[in-house]
């Protein structure tokens, strides 16, 4: 009499699952069954009641709305859940829901909404059952807004206990990869990126089982991202190589897979492969300051330095704080001879880094072969006045 289906939240523009779950739907009319709830209904049944699970899924895209129709759904929902703890502040089912549309929607400056996602996380752990569901995904509540007040050590708590629960929450071992992975730990983050791998390929296999809402269900893609980063910082380029090609066919495009790659090919020489995703990136950002610092590496290495010359001009136009971009453009106008052109970067350099003695180094150069121009200049000037006079 009950059926259940797994809803699977996509964002229409990329195509991406920002979350899952399995939800009792489908039920006989005549079943008596009814919703309870003012918002976030849940519906009731006798707890004995069987529950067939379906294959059905369904693809949901009620968070896709204009961000005028997301703000008044989220102001809604807030204020209803709001009313609900009014009423009843034991009730854990608001509690955990609160948690979870702020964590959903938090600006990332205001760490008092991080702050209030703590509070009620922690009360939902308070109110409730290990065995229940919303338990377990309040620590992953706990442990996302940890991170974003950036505090590791209290994310890392609430990830591991929630393995002690659940030891293939995928939720939780992604985290755990992230935390490693800002923690400077990359053999851990490696660990945790590669056990969720492991443990996502079974969920795909079987499908949902339980009503746990998953926001990592269909993230493969991350994990492998994260590996390829971790591999490219360790100079490992063809493991890097491996693994973000691996994150591209899960997902294309994703975030700076294209950049990476394209880092790759430039530090193996091999530009005629490094263009393509250098194309790839600008199609995307035409106005990525990156990628178009890498195209005129890219002529660098094919021998056309004039070529090259404009790109890194218009990069370090692009970038209002890269320093990397500034010093190599400064540095290949100085080499050229451009040093009028050089001194801009790399007053801007050395003013984001004051204690960058090569960038100071380059600036001090430019400016005395400025110098000299212009005194070369000056000097001709008078003589050519002499003798015309």
């Amino acid at each position: 009499r009950l059926v259940s289906v797994n809803i699977y939240n996509v964002k229409k523009e990329t195509g991406e699952c920002s979350s899952s779950l399995v939800f009792n739907r489908i039920f006989r009319s005549d079943a008596g069954f009814h919703f309870e709830g003012i918002v976030h209904n849940q519906l009731v049944y006798d707890e004995n009641e069987k529950v067939l699970q379906s294959n059905i899924r369904l693809k949901h895209y009620g968070y896709n709305l204009s961000p005028e129709k997301m703000r008044k759904k989220t102001e809604r929902s807030r204020r209803l859940l709001e009313q609900q703890l009014e009423e009843n502040p034991d009730f854990a089912f608001a509690h955990f829901n609160l948690a979870q549309l702020l964590l959903g929607v938090s600006p990332e400056d205001d760490p008092r909404v991080y702050e209030l996602i703590v509070e009620h996380a922690k009360r939902t752990l308070e109110l409730t059952d290990p065995s229940l569901a919303i338990h377990l995904m309040a620590h992953y509540q706990l442990t996302s807004a940890y991170i974003k007040l950036d505090e590791l050590a209290e994310a890392e708590k609430y990830a591991l206990r929630a393995l002690e629960i659940k030891p293939e929450y995928l939720d939780a071992l992604m985290s755990l990869g992230h935390i490693y992975n800002s923690l400077k730990q990359p053999d851990r983050a490696e660990e945790y990126y590669r056990k969720y791998l492991d443990m996502q390929a079974i969920y795909a296999e079987h499908g949902l089982s339980e009503q746990l809402i998953l926001i990592n269900i269909r993230a493969r893609h991350v994990a492998y991202y994260h590996l390829g980063l971790i591999k490219l910082y360790q100079g490992k380029f063809d493991k890097a190589e491996d693994h973000l090609l691996h994150a591209l066919k899960e997902l294309d495009p994703y975030l700076d897979s294209y950049l990476a790659l394209t880092q790759i090919y430039l530090e193996r020489r091999e530009p005629d492969k490094a263009l393509i995703y250098i194309d790839k990136e600008l199609a995307w950002h035409p106005d990525s300051a990156l990628a178009t610092m890498y195209k005129a590496r890219y002529y660098v290495l094919k021998g056309r330095r004039d070529d090259a010359e404009g790109l890194y001009l218009r990069a370090a136009e692009l970038t209002e704080d890269n320093a990397e971009i500034l010093r190599q453009a400064g540095c290949f106008l100085v080499n050229q001879g451009h040093c009028d052109q050089a001194v801009s970067p790399l007053k801007r350099l050395v003013t984001l880094h004051d204690n960058y003695v090569e960038g100071w180094q380059y600036l001090a150069r430019s400016i005395r072969k400025r110098q000299r121009r212009l005194s070369a200049i000056s000097c001709l000037s008078t003589r050519r006045c002499r003798c015309h006079q």
